[in-house]
């Protein structure tokens, strides 16, 4: 069913600003949801923003980066409406010892002025390195992040200084072959998940999330002046503890502010009382 913020677009196209094939996720979605033709931006290197191996650092943080992205692609392609993607890995913001996959997807809209961003931050990830002493090692490392279905990288390190690595590798021949090429190098060996997207079906899924919950922030339109990405801005932390009242850091209430005509909304949790356990009189 169509809704104002499909209207909004009427007659535009959605270009899709990434390469490593997320379109495949990216563009059914659009197409369903918003009801936009939509078209891969052809012959645009996202990797010249940075690159998850190193050899181009990324210069921004994510969502800056992801804006420039999708900013320079839309004046590649001489568009001014276009959608993207960004990845970081690492630690669980709050569970350190968990590694995450954060996944950014985010929409611009040239003619309006208008931005709207989603994130999705997943433990459902492979992401992992590690030194390798054997093939033994090798082959214990590869099943237990999920290859050949997802991709590895191998690199050989002298000195802290990568010498060559190899991306894209999805078979056992290639892997061995390229280990032990690397092996007979003077040096260490190191293997790490390959995290971009046509290497690794599981991060393509968090990619799916979160453009679907960018297509929802689309969706969502000011009660006030309707215009599309009416959504929570801040949050109220202060929920009072269940035992002594005192104000904790658990959020109380969320506030969606208008991108446009700022109309704003606050919205009570549905939790009234925090768990002790957050409460620093209760729980220093």
């Amino acid at each position: 069913m169509k809704t104002e913020a499909n209207n909004f677009f009427k007659n535009r196209i959605m270009m899709v600003c990434t390469m490593h094939g997320k379109e495949r996720v990216m563009q059914p979605l659009i197409e369903k949801h918003l009801h936009l033709p939509s078209e891969l931006v052809a012959n645009f290197n996202t990797d010249a923003f940075g690159t998850f191996t190193g050899e181009i650092e990324r210069a921004h943080d994510p969502v800056t980066t992801l804006r420039m992205k999708i900013k320079k692609a839309l004046e590649h392609a001489g568009a001014t409406l276009g959608i993207g993607n960004e990845g970081s890995f690492g630690p669980h913001p709050q569970i350190p010892f968990v590694p995450a996959d954060q996944e950014i997807a985010m929409m611009i809209d040239l003619i309006n002025n208008l931005e709207i961003v989603a994130t999705v931050t997943s433990t459902n990830t492979n992401f992992a390195h590690a030194e390798i002493t054997s093939e033994e090692e090798l082959d214990s490392f590869a099943r237990q992040v999920h290859f050949p279905t997802h991709g590895l990288i191998l690199k050989q390190t002298n000195e802290g200084k990568v010498s060559y690595l190899e991306k894209g590798i999805a078979n056992w021949d290639r892997l061995h072959e390229v280990y032990n090429q690397f092996k007979r190098m003077e040096g260490t060996v190191a293997a790490e998940t390959d995290m971009r997207a046509h290497m690794n079906p599981t991060r393509m899924q968090v990619i799916s999330e979160a453009t679907e919950q960018l297509i929802k922030n689309i969706l969502s339109v000011c009660p006030s002046c309707h215009w599309p990405g009416f959504g929570p801005s801040e949050v109220t932390r202060g929920l009072p503890c269940g035992w002594c009242g005192a104000p904790t850091q658990r959020i109380r209430a969320v506030t969606s502010r208008c991108k446009h005509c700022d109309h704003e909304e606050e919205k009570a949790m549905n939790e009234t009382k925090a768990d002790p356990q957050y409460c620093d009189q209760c729980n220093p």
